[in-house]
């Protein structure tokens, strides 16, 4: 199994579009398990038509190790599942801090299915706390969405810090080197904002930035704003999408 962690500190980088897509992508041909480390739970209510019914049953009482993970699974489709989030996991950090291997709980919990999963994809939060790191720890990969704009720019530098400082901790369970993936999303080609930007970024980071460039559009807004909505063939931004996945198995 190889775990994919979709992450970056800054927000409002199409991160809930992205999960979803490579993860909707990698499952035609190969068995996917979302998980849902992000208290917002968008990647969960974006999945699910009735998210109240996973109050008692969601990654939250996998961490506190209140409920296997395998009961917390839902079926999506054939090669596509789910273990779901909600708000109250945003309190459980406080509750995970107080044990030792607070760090290691989710690649150990992650690791029992290592057989049956192929890829695991996880959203994490939009800040760099401990659910967070918990994530970076676990990666294989991590897949860094990106806004070609200033402040995209300064949440690359934050995000890498974050994870050099769960590289300390990583490397006591992975003996495989860490692989980060930036890649430029929302791009909007020929506004001299995001042209100047995705540059710099291209520049300061060369052998790490994705072939990929995600391009803002109406199709991919529906994968983070309407429920249920996948990227198809044809639309905008799947061919860019694609691409990344390449890198992603090839990883």
């Amino acid at each position: 199994m190889k775990i994919v962690v979709v992450g970056n500190i800054k927000g409002g980088v199409a991160k809930t579009a992205t999960v979803n897509t490579i993860a909707t992508i990698l499952s035609k041909k190969n068995k996917v398990l979302l998980v849902d480390m992000d208290p917002q739970g968008s990647t969960t209510e974006h999945n699910l038509e009735d998210p109240s019914r996973i109050i008692d049953n969601n990654i939250k009482h996998v961490l506190l190790k209140k409920l296997p993970i395998s009961s917390a699974i839902i079926e999506l489709s054939d090669n596509l599942k789910i273990i779901p989030s909600e708000i109250s996991l945003e309190l459980t950090q406080f509750e995970l801090i107080s044990h030792s291997d607070h760090m290691y709980t989710l690649y150990d919990m992650i690791s029992m299915l290592d057989s049956e999963i192929d890829y695991c994809i996880i959203d994490t939060p939009g800040s760099g706390n401990l659910l967070s790191k918990m994530t970076f720890v676990a990666a294989d990969i991590i897949v860094m969405p990106v806004k070609p704009e200033f402040w995209g720019i300064k949440g690359i530098d934050i995000t890498m810090t974050v994870i050099e400082e769960c590289e300390n901790v990583r490397k006591y369970v992975k003996k495989e080197s860490l692989k980060v993936i930036i890649v430029p999303t929302l791009y909007m080609k020929k506004r001299q904002v995001d042209e100047t930007m995705l540059e710099a970024i291209q520049e300061a980071y060369p052998d790490i930035c994705s072939k990929a460039i995600i391009p803002f559009s109406e199709d991919i807004k529906k994968v983070y704003t309407e429920p249920k909505e996948q990227l198809q063939e044809g639309d905008k931004g799947y061919d860019e999408y694609k691409q990344l996945v390449k890198e992603i198995i090839n990883g």
